[in-house]
């Protein structure tokens, strides 16, 4: 008499959602993801830039010019990162790209006085782009480790980035604004720099 076809076991799906699966260690890499989001150049730029006309009197065309000075030094750190990654290890790369963020705000905030000085920044960005992949391979190992399903993930990625966007458009323009009031326009960017600060102290918390 012939079998009847195998019997498959009907897969159990995993009990709890998305929140009751972050861990510590998760939970810690997503809110250092939010800070970098918050702190993305693209971002801070857009209130930072003011900053050159009130403290240098730079105008449209000479920001502009910056700007692209500053996107095109980047390039080379976020070209690198995977590299550097893979030969100083995650961790120590992640740091590394951190530190940077920090002192360049750091720097344009106390140090920067002159245009000459101001032009010096960007080559501070290079090494501030090897940040980008670790960050990104630390949260893809614990969600594997976690169990989250990518797709969850992704989603969850998506919203914070949009969410950091609204954060960041009302946090900087407001703290400019205050930074204007004082009279120190530069003190804007020791804003960034803590919220930098903040995402070191969680990369190497997880």
């Amino acid at each position: 008499e012939a079998e009847g076809p195998a019997q498959v076991a009907p897969e159990i799906p995993r009990q709890g959602g998305l929140l009751w699966r972050i861990t510590p260690g998760l939970g810690a890499l997503l809110v250092a993801q939010l800070l970098a989001f918050v702190s993305e150049p693209i971002l801070v730029s857009r209130i930072g830039s003011l900053v050159l006309t009130e403290s240098l009197g730079w105008g449209t065309a000479a920001r502009g010019r910056y700007a692209a000075l500053e996107a095109l030094c980047s390039i080379p750190g976020m070209f690198a990162s995977g590299h550097v990654q893979k030969t100083l290890g995650t961790a120590p790369t992640l740091m590394l790209g951190s530190v940077a963020a920090l002192a360049q705000h750091l720097l344009c905030g106390w140090w920067v006085k002159e245009s000459w000085q101001q032009c010096l920044m960007p080559l501070v960005a290079m090494l501030r782009g090897l940040g980008v992949a670790p960050l990104g391979a630390l949260l893809q190992w614990v969600v594997e480790d976690a169990g989250i399903p990518q797709a969850e993930f992704s989603g969850l990625r998506s919203a914070l980035q949009s969410f950091a966007a609204l954060v960041a458009t009302i946090l900087w323009s407001r703290w400019f604004s205050h930074c204007v009031h004082i009279g120190k326009p530069r003190r804007f960017h020791l804003g960034p720099a803590a919220v930098a600060g903040a995402e070191l102290a969680l990369g190497c918390a997880a």
